[in-house]
């Protein structure tokens, strides 16, 4: 049998790291995701960082992700 070394920089270790979450208790859950965000955090800026990006740059780009994520809340919530 082949291992795979699963990254949380990859899409299939995310998923990976998402299904060990979802199949555990509630209370372990919370936790579980909120280090899953830090972890996917770190790796986005440390990426971002790592091909020349500034503080200053990771802070707009933050700024337009949040945007787009609020616009798409309140499409949300209008169509309810």
């Amino acid at each position: 049998m082949a291992h795979v070394l699963l990254t949380l920089d990859s899409p299939i270790g995310l998923t990976a790291l998402f299904e060990v979450v979802m199949n555990t208790l509630p209370a372990q859950q919370t936790n579980l995701l909120r280090n899953r965000n830090r972890v996917v955090a770190q790796s986005f800026y440390r990426q971002l960082r790592s091909e020349g990006f500034t503080p200053e740059q990771v802070i707009e780009l933050s700024t337009t992700l949040l945007a787009l994520v609020t616009e798409d809340m309140q499409e949300g919530a209008q169509a309810k």
